[in-house]
């Protein structure tokens, strides 16, 4: 009854790397969508010295798999810190 009413809850940023290496390994476009959001999350609440060096992993799956994140783009690009 207290979970959110997102994709996902949790996501750490230690496991940015697990997370990464999960993601090619994927099939299933659903488990990809939200794995996805997950890896955001998790590049985004990295030290400032490590941001750079995952979201340039992260931009070349989100560039290499467009179609399937296109709103998960446009809702981060959006969104107001």
């Amino acid at each position: 009854p207290f979970s959110q009413d997102w994709s996902y809850e949790i996501s750490n940023p230690d496991h940015i790397e697990q997370y990464l290496n999960l993601y090619p390994n994927l099939q299933d476009e659903d488990e990809r969508f939200v794995l996805m959001e997950i890896i955001i999350q998790a590049v985004e609440d990295q030290k400032e010295e490590d941001f750079i060096f995952y979201w340039n992993k992260v931009k070349l799956l989100l560039e290499k798999d467009f179609a399937l994140h296109e709103y998960t783009i446009f809702y981060w690009c959006t969104r107001k810190k």
